[in-house]
């Protein structure tokens, strides 16, 4: 299988978010990168604002209340500077979470994140997903 060095880099991020270490992923950002979900209000600009992002979110909360957290790759298609990636997030509610408690309920969540890469750096995200199946999941 062909693998080229923006496919070893996505895959490394990858890594580094299931190693629930968010301080590792500001090496792979550009100084300018662009982070857009599309469940947010506005893209955010810059690693550090990023790096916020995901101590706040997948580091922090998230994290907190599904300690045992994965993303699985489900495919990867690379175009030129793209990298697109199809994921499944995994796993167990151990502690409150969206003001439900933590019971044990397992969640797996499918989504999408394209990323766009110059010289060695991702430059752009742009996650699709939605955040509602975790309370889908949890409540039911």
């Amino acid at each position: 299988m062909f693998s080229s060095e923006n496919r070893i880099k996505v895959l490394q991020f990858f890594d580094s978010l299931n190693a629930h270490d968010p301080t590792r992923l500001i090496d792979f950002f550009d100084d300018k990168i662009r982070y857009e979900d599309i469940n947010l209000p506005k893209p955010i600009v810059g690693k550090e604002n990023i790096q916020a992002v995901y101590q706040k979110g997948i580091g922090g909360n998230l994290l907190a209340s599904f300690p045992d957290l994965k993303y699985d790759i489900l495919g990867i298609v690379e175009d030129e500077d793209k990298v697109a990636v199809e994921w499944q997030l995994v796993g167990t509610q151990k502690n409150t979470f969206m003001g439900i408690l933590g019971i044990g309920k397992k969640i797996r969540i499918r989504g999408a994140t394209i990323f766009m890469l110059a010289n060695n750096k991702i430059v752009e995200i742009k996650d699709y997903w939605n955040p509602h199946q975790i309370y889908n999941q949890i409540s039911s």
